[in-house]
């Protein structure tokens, strides 16, 4: 599913030639919204001070 989903949004809306990262193909927050439904959460956490 998250590879189908990946390739429909490349197809959609092209991303800029070359090697990217995900997260850089495409918003990651609106990709990882669509994995909800499907039982995936995600949640952003600040780092822990040491």
């Amino acid at each position: 599913m998250i590879a189908v989903e990946s390739a429909r949004r490349l197809i959609a809306d092209p991303a800029k030639p070359g090697v990217l990262a995900p997260g850089q193909a495409y918003p990651p927050t609106a990709f990882l919204d669509f994995l909800i439904p499907h039982g995936i959460q995600w949640i952003i956490e600040d780092a822990p001070t040491t």
